[in-house]
């Protein structure tokens, strides 16, 4: 189950992000438009939400009492979107948290040099360098959320 909320269902956000604050639409569409050599008159959002991430109580992937009737998620399992191109954007700063990023499948068994720079981690884990940041991505490859811990 993914716990997640539209971002048409906040005013606060769907502003913040829309024409009289950040122009997300524009910036994220010129740079799909720019990946993937598509014309921008071309995208539009299939859906648009906020995926809430939160530590579990426990140190397994099981649920306690404490993590019952909560409406948060440590990871997101692997999965395909119903777009062909999809984008993930960090929201919280990194010294906020441990682990997460956008894990893909087909980078699992790709070997990763112990750089903690490098915006690859293993196994197959594209973390962002800092909140803002975009990942980009066909919707099609399979990936998931990486456990947050």
């Amino acid at each position: 189950q993914t716990v997640d909320f539209a971002i048409e269902e906040s005013i606060q956000i769907s502003q913040y992000l829309g024409q009289s604050g950040i122009n997300f639409e524009e910036r994220i569409f010129s740079a799909l438009s720019e990946a993937y050599d598509v014309d921008e008159d071309d995208l539009s959002f299939l859906d648009l939400f906020c995926a809430s991430y939160e530590v579990k109580e426990t140190d397994d992937a099981t649920t306690s009492e404490s993590d019952e009737g909560r409406d948060t998620m440590d990871r997101l399992a692997v999965h395909r979107d119903g777009s062909l191109l999809s984008f993930t954007v960090l929201l919280s700063p990194l010294e906020e948290f441990e682990g997460g990023g956008t894990v893909f499948d087909a980078l699992g068994d790709v070997e990763v040099d112990d750089d903690n720079n490098s915006i690859l981690q293993a196994p197959g884990i594209i973390q962002s360098p800092q909140a803002g940041y975009a990942t980009l991505h066909s919707g099609k490859l399979l990936h998931g959320g990486h456990v947050v811990a």
